[in-house]
């Protein structure tokens, strides 16, 4: 994951210290999830952003018939 982060900055020809990379790791927490399996749940307020590393998610909204609105 780390990788791919980085990658990405220095391809906008940004150059970063050893230290400026440690700052970042600290900034971002890694969670890997099964399929099937929720980020945020019904109710939940977003606390933080989201990144997708790989894989795909979907959104969606259930109105009051039980119709999933995508």
């Amino acid at each position: 994951m780390w990788d791919l982060l980085l990658s990405n900055i220095a391809r906008r020809h940004v150059h970063l210290t050893s230290e400026e990379v440690e700052i970042i790791k600290s900034l971002f927490n890694y969670k890997k999830l099964r399929k099937h399996q929720y980020i945020l749940q019904e109710n939940e307020g977003a606390t933080h952003d989201n990144f997708i590393v790989s894989g795909l998610a979907r959104t969606y909204r259930v109105d009051e018939k039980g119709h999933e609105h995508i």
